[in-house]
């Protein structure tokens, strides 16, 4: 299980189609590019687009924080 933060606020349970894992492609998808993983101190890894800004996409507030 997954926890998705948009850019919007809104944040939301995703599942692997096929648990327990997420495979490459699934997280491809949810990110929407090149996967870059992020460890996080509390021990939770985050996937990221690694070419966020070079897109130019929204800044992401909640995933920031």
């Amino acid at each position: 299980m997954a926890v998705a933060l948009r850019v919007d606020g809104s944040c939301g349970q995703v599942l692997p189609k096929q648990p327990p894992a997420f495979t490459f492609e699934e997280l491809r998808g949810l990110v929407g590019g090149y996967l870059e993983f992020v460890a996080l101190v509390d021990g939770h890894m985050m996937v990221i687009d690694e070419e966020s800004k070079l897109k130019g996409l929204a800044y992401n507030e909640q995933a920031t924080l």
